[in-house]
């Protein structure tokens, strides 16, 4: 399975999401392989998008691909 997280450094929040299954929790988001977009081969890659929100700063985030 592909799979995404990272901890936000600000208060964000995201509020739609393409492609993928989204859990947020506090700060933490973690993002998994939709079904529907089918089986990934080795090498292969996928893309997924959001829009979200925040407030205050914006720092760079650390993003772990698992």
């Amino acid at each position: 399975m592909i799979s995404a997280h990272w901890t936000y450094g600000a208060v964000r929040r995201v509020t739609q999401d393409r492609l993928a299954h989204r859990a947020q929790t506090g700060a933490t988001v973690s993002w998994s392989h939709a079904s529907y977009n089918g089986t990934v081969p080795d090498g292969g890659s996928v893309m997924f998008g959001f829009n979200g929100s925040w407030s205050g700063g914006n720092p760079l985030l650390t993003v772990t691909l698992g």
